[in-house]
C-alpha cells in the first residue's frame, strides 16, 4: 500500500524520496532509540520497495514511448515549386 503523507493524499516519487533521507538520518543518529529506530527501519524498507516499484512502472512507460516514438515514419517536407 503506498505511502501516504498525513492527510490522505498518496506521496509522490520525490517526497518518498526525501522522507527515505529522513528516515536514515534518524537511523543514523545514536539519540534514537532502538526500537524506534527499526520501526524507522521498517517503514524505509515498504518505502524503498514503493520507489523501487515506480521504477520500473515508469521504466516500462518510457520503452513503450520510445518504441511508439522509433516507430514513427518521417515524412520530408518538400516545398512546392
Amino acid at each position: 500500500m503506498p505511502q501516504k503523507l498525513k492527510g490522505s493524499e498518496p506521496m509522490t516519487f520525490e517526497e518518498k524520496l526525501h522522507r527515505l533521507e529522513e528516515i536514515a538520518e534518524r537511523v543514523e543518529d545514536a539519540q534514537t532509540p532502538l526500537e524506534d529506530a527499526i520501526a524507522l527501519y521498517r517503514d524505509g524498507v515498504k518505502i524503498a520497495k514503493e520507489c523501487g516499484e515506480s521504477l520500473r512502472a515508469y521504466e516500462d512507460e518510457i520503452l513503450v514511448l520510445k518504441k511508439e516514438a522509433d516507430e514513427l515514419v518521417l515524412v520530408p517536407h518538400f516545398d512546392a515549386p
